[in-house]
């Protein structure tokens, strides 16, 4: 009933839900959470699919974690479906959205979309990569963004009036690594200029527009997601140590102790690394650098002291931050020193 769904939408806090999983894109989350507090008060075209969103942004800045996210708050079988365009670069390739011909094997499998969206009405839909699809790929979502139902090849037809389509892109990543570095503070003019990129994108093989205005003007919404700066990475940072240190308590029964000084240290490195790479590696620099100071150290240590290891309740790291290089080591990064301590939960205790 209506009145359910706006208790519903009133009840949950969307905002604070999506930051848990996403960081530094203050933007999208705002977006987003007004979206999903539309659809749940029922104040959405009932014609039309729940949301059409295209997502853009650089490698590693929180697209897909945002529709997982999302996904957990809509979905009623709390589930991403995931559709990696990059597996539909041919023409024939749309067989996996609406099945195979009649006569085919499979036929009687059917569409894969249209199994979907009969399995879950409320199905979030990740389109992943969507710029690198066949134009004939994107021809059955056409109908589907527009009137919100689909048939496949077995005549069997699905309705996507409850469904949300997030597709994302790194397409038009020069245009906004280009205005966020010129200061550029309007995200939906940003938008717009990653449209018209969009616009220009055509097909390796065919020449043809991946994207036709036609298909465009069918999505509900562009959200562009920012770079990282280095205060996201250490947003970044901080969810990965709490991860690591619930996954310690869990799974091994210890207590893993990372110094806040080992943190700022990895966030800064990620920043440096991600700003060297052109933006490329994005938040996913953070987890090869925890890697790198703290499992890696930890292993290290578990190898050469493993009696301690096995008897102790506490893993605590011991950080010293890298000197400044001499003159002499001008060309030589320095490096922190980090030492790992196995020990008992009343050690060192009064």
């Amino acid at each position: 009933p209506e009145e359910t769904l706006r208790g519903i939408a009133r009840k949950i806090n969307y905002k604070d839900a999506l930051e848990a999983a996403v960081v530094g894109q203050e933007y999208a989350i705002e977006t987003v959470a007004t979206m999903l507090r539309l659809i749940k008060a029922g104040m959405t075209d009932p014609g039309k699919p729940a949301s059409v969103i295209l997502v853009a942004g650089l490698t590693g800045v929180g697209k897909t974690e945002l529709a997982k996210a999302l996904a957990q708050l809509y979905s009623s079988s709390k589930h991403l479906q995931t559709y990696t365009m990059a597996n539909f670069i041919e023409s024939h390739s749309v067989s996996g959205i609406i099945g195979v011909p009649p006569g085919y094997v499979g036929h009687d499998q059917g569409g894969r979309l249209i199994n979907d969206l009969n399995s879950d009405p409320y199905c979030v839909f990740l389109l992943d990569e969507a710029e690198k699809a066949h134009p004939d790929v994107w021809k059955p979502f056409l109908n589907l963004f527009d009137e919100a139902w689909i048939v496949d090849t077995r005549g069997v037809k699905a309705f996507a009036d409850k469904a949300i389509f997030i597709l994302t892109s790194n397409a038009g990543t020069d245009v906004i690594s280009r205005l966020s570095q010129a200061g550029e503070r309007d995200m939906d003019k940003i938008g717009r200029e990653v449209k018209d990129e969009l616009l220009k994108i055509t097909h390796p093989y065919t020449k043809q527009p991946v994207f036709t205005p036609e298909f465009l003007a069918r999505i509900t919404r562009i959200i562009v997601f920012k770079p990282l700066d280095q205060e996201a990475m250490k947003g970044i940072c901080v969810k990965l140590k709490k991860k690591l240190e619930k996954t310690w308590r869990e799974k091994r029964e210890k207590t893993l102790v990372i110094p806040d000084e080992l943190v700022d240290f990895i966030a800064e490195q990620s920043h440096r690394e991600n700003k060297r790479s052109g933006g490329t590696e994005g938040g996913r620099i953070v987890s090869k650098l925890i890697s790198k100071w703290i499992e890696v150290k930890i292993e290290h240590a578990v190898s050469e002291y493993e009696d301690k290891y096995r008897t102790a309740t506490v893993v605590e790291l011991k950080f010293w931050p890298p000197l400044e290089a001499l003159p002499f080591q001008s060309g030589k990064q320095p490096e922190p020193k980090i030492d790992v301590e196995f020990r008992s939960s009343t050690e060192g205790q009064d």
